[in-house]
């Protein structure tokens, strides 16, 4: 099996083929002057070590120096010093990804050089530019093959349901997926406390430049960081709770996953869901006798989280004090001033700059015809809250 030989001089890796033998990895340096061994490490034919039993080939990958392995930028096909502690634990799966294709594997290194803005990157160890932890964290999170399977499909279904509306289910299956699988990360936040112009001129930039990027962020990040705009444009929450279930029905095991909860200045809780634009209208296509309708996946949203304002206004004093203490814990809010009476809740989706005034009037028409206990705003209204703050503080200013 192969794996990495740590020596006083270097870090080594070993390489074994019961099977393939090595004639392959001479052919190729023949051929072209390099092999890519593992997938990942390139390779001259000065760099090989034949062991004595011809079972085995070396090479080493790294000097040491100090308290720190310097990994040998040709081997490793990047353009800055890379630095890792002695003492980490060095697996293959830390410099290649294969789960996402294994014909053609992602070089996590290279990854790291399209992102870092210095000449060097200091993994672990007293001079850490990110601890073991956090290195293993970030490539944790890279996709995985199934997950860029099922937003490959959401992407095909985009691009169709306008004219099947069943391919809308498809896109909201996809982010049920990663509901459910990626984000076990995500911790709560306070809002801050402080209002100056600078900021919400901050948040109003970053609220821009993510719709005009939005297919760089997979849903899981496109809430992450949409979250922290919220904390700017909504200061009646003095917290939001992000992914947290509350139990449903009379079925120990049912229950229901908010994006968010959010706690008003009185205690209250107010349910926040966020969804990508993703392309997806909020009005059908075409009118229909003059009207213009809710688009199907809007309606579905609406329902859902209409039935989320039921489950929640029915929880009763067990449950919703298991709830309370949750919201207590992740907050550090006083328990007591938690309060669950006649929840509502917000919906973030959809864009409406392209809306000619009939869509606009009947867009209006069709958020006052859902229940008042639930707001929907489009990105682009967010877009216009920001800009009428940002006046008011001006004109406050002047």
């Amino acid at each position: 099996m192969n794996h990495f030989d740590k020596k006083e001089d270097g870090l080594y890796f070993r390489y074994f083929s019961e099977h393939r033998g090595f004639d392959w990895i001479y052919d190729k340096i023949e051929t072209q002057g390099f092999a890519k061994v593992n997938r990942v490490f390139l390779v001259e034919a000065k760099d090989l070590i034949l062991l004595e039993d011809e079972e085995e080939l070396q090479f080493k990958i790294a000097e040491k120096k100090g308290e720190y392995y310097q990994f040998n930028r040709k081997i490793l096909e990047i353009q800055y010093d890379l630095y890792m502690s002695y003492e980490f634990n060095f697996k293959t799966k830390h410099f290649v990804d294969g789960t996402l294709n294994l014909s053609y594997p992602i070089n996590i290194f290279q990854k790291f050089e399209d992102y870092i803005e210095e000449d060097s990157l200091y993994i672990g160890g007293n001079k850490a530019d990110l601890t073991v932890e956090q290195f293993l964290s970030i490539i944790g999170k890279f996709p995985k093959r199934t997950e860029m399977t099922k937003y490959k499909e959401s992407r095909e279904a985009l691009a169709m349901q306008s004219y099947f509306p069943k391919a809308a289910e498809s896109v909201l299956e996809f982010d049920k997926w990663l509901d459910k699988h990626e984000r076990k990360d995500v911790v709560s936040h306070t809002i801050p406390n402080i209002i100056r112009p600078e900021l919400f001129q901050k948040g109003l930039d970053k609220l821009e430049t993510m719709l005009e990027k939005e297919d760089f962020f997979l849903e899981k990040h496109w809430q992450l960081e949409l979250f922290k705009v919220l904390q700017i444009i909504f200061p009646q929450y003095i917290s939001l709770v992000p992914e947290i279930a509350i139990p449903i029905g009379f079925q120990k095991q049912k229950s229901v996953r908010f994006d968010f909860l959010a706690i008003t200045a009185y205690g209250n809780i107010e349910i926040i869901e966020l969804k990508r634009p993703h392309g997806i209208p909020l009005l059908a296509e075409r009118p229909d006798h003059d009207n213009y309708y809710p688009h199907s996946y809007l309606s579905k949203v609406v329902m859902q989280t209409e039935k989320y304002l039921y489950h929640l206004s029915k929880l009763g004093y067990h449950k919703e004090g298991k709830l309370f203490e949750k919201i207590a814990k992740k907050t550090g809010l006083d328990i007591n001033s938690l309060k669950n009476i006649k929840p509502k809740a917000l919906i973030i989706m959809g864009r409406t700059r392209n809306f000619n005034d009939q869509q606009m009037r009947d867009y209006e028409v069709i958020k006052q015809s859902f229940s008042k206990d639930t707001e929907i705003v489009s990105y682009d209204e967010l877009i216009e809250r920001f800009k009428i703050i940002l006046r008011k503080l001006e004109e406050s200013e002047s």
